[in-house]
């Protein structure tokens, strides 16, 4: 995270977006536009503090892919700087998690 993030702080997700070319896309070959690195242990902590300070259970299982859906999107050229930018992604992943028959985690976090 230090090298990438230019931050100390561990992290649970991020994305490194390799390729964003328009023209690599319409190739119509196999193209890897980024990677995703993973910390699990980070990734359970937070969930616990996420579970503990909502009153709720989301399993592993659901903040995981949420987060690889969420990370994805960034490496697509999603982002969230703005509230524009927020809503539609949001707006995005919920609909791609909906098809995963998981609960809109916007819905219970913001409960």
């Amino acid at each position: 995270n230090l090298e990438f993030n230019k931050t100390e702080k561990p992290c649970d997700i991020f994305s490194i977006i390799f390729n964003k070319h328009e023209e690599n896309l319409q190739a119509q070959q196999p193209v890897v536009l980024g990677i995703i690195f993973l910390c699990p242990k980070i990734i359970e902590e937070d969930l616990e503090v996420i579970n503990t300070q909502h009153k709720i259970n989301r399993s592993y299982m659901h903040h995981l892919v949420h987060l690889i859906v969420h990370s994805t999107l960034h490496i697509l050229g999603y982002d969230h700087q703005t509230e524009i930018e927020r809503q539609s992604m949001e707006a995005k992943e919920i609909l791609i998690l909906s098809k995963l028959s998981i609960t809109n985690p916007y819905a219970i976090l913001n409960k």
